[in-house]
């Protein structure tokens, strides 16, 4: 659409995720030792707070 090349922009998008999601990981794997059990919790409440979010469409 804006005149680029087809395989820069898919490179780009997987090193982008790939960067993205190991950085999740380890963050995820480090929050989850310093908050122990709660760390599912506070996922799962982030989660439905989306999803309330979604489901009012604000």
């Amino acid at each position: 659409m804006l005149g680029a090349k087809t395989w820069v922009t898919l490179v780009s998008f997987g090193v982008v995720s790939a960067v993205l999601t190991w950085a999740g990981l380890i963050l995820g794997r480090k929050m989850g030792n310093w908050l122990g059990g709660y760390s599912e919790w506070f996922g799962g409440t982030i989660l439905i707070a989306f999803g309330i979010k979604i489901i009012m469409g604000m």
